[in-house]
């Protein structure tokens, strides 16, 4: 499902101990309905990339074999990176590929 444009982000707690989904433009919702979403069952060993606006889930893997999955984020060095990002590292500004 792909929605135009970003309403939604993560935004760290004010304890740095989690994040809460908060709507961009106050007063929308942060939900969409279940009957929205469309399954994309892959192969084991698949490679699935998402844009960063494909509003996305994964359901509990109630299956007796383990669901594995990586995550890499990808951040312009010229973006207003906020304090209150829920993707933090301690020792910022994140170093970028080209940098030694």
């Amino acid at each position: 499902m792909f929605i135009d444009g970003i309403k939604n982000r993560f935004k760290r707690t004010a304890d740095g101990k989690g994040a809460t989904l908060e709507p961009i433009v106050p007063g929308e919702k942060c939900t969409w309905p279940d009957d929205e979403f469309v399954s994309a069952a892959c192969p084991a060993g698949t490679l699935v990339v998402l844009h960063g606006s494909v509003v996305h889930r994964s359901a509990a893997n109630n299956s007796s074999k383990p669901r594995h999955a990586y995550t890499v984020h990808l951040i312009d060095k010229n973006s207003n990176y906020t304090d209150d990002n829920w993707l933090q590292r301690p020792n910022m500004p994140f170093r970028g590929f080209d940098e030694k």
